[in-house]
């Protein structure tokens, strides 16, 4: 088969490293255009967690906002998706949710310790005064 014929208006092949830098690894100097004066755009969770977050977090969170307010974009699927999620039990009850998930776990270490101990007198055979004196040192 015949190469194809090319003219002086069609681009040469060209390879990986011949495409103007779009290929290239990111400078330094690209991060901080980026992080300067980039497009900042949010989804759901971030404002979900403002609810999750403890006060000092939100505040910290929320004043990060402010300061990005010129280049800040939340979608429209976001916020249908926040105003949507935002009443369910796992986003309001957040906190209540995980300090009871601490007090089940700590019941459950106790019982542990409880059980670590009674194992261990019963494979001592401690008299029953015995046991007094250890549960009381």
């Amino acid at each position: 088969m015949a190469a194809p014929h090319t003219t002086s208006d069609q681009p040469q092949d060209r390879g990986i490293f011949d495409c103007d830098e779009a290929h290239r690894s990111p400078l330094r100097s690209d991060y901080e255009r980026i992080f300067d004066s980039g497009l900042v755009v949010l989804d759901t969770n971030v404002l979900l967690n403002l609810y999750r977050s403890n006060e000092s977090t939100r505040r910290d969170m929320l004043a990060a906002l402010a300061r990005l307010r010129e280049r800040l974009w939340i979608p429209h699927q976001v916020l249908t998706e926040f105003w949507r999620n935002r009443e369910s039990a796992t986003v309001r009850h957040h906190h209540a949710t995980k300090a009871n998930e601490a007090g089940t776990a700590l019941d459950k270490a106790v019982k542990a310790a409880r059980t670590a101990v009674t194992t261990w007198l019963t494979a001592v055979q401690l008299k029953d005064d015995e046991e007094a004196a250890q549960r009381t040192d």
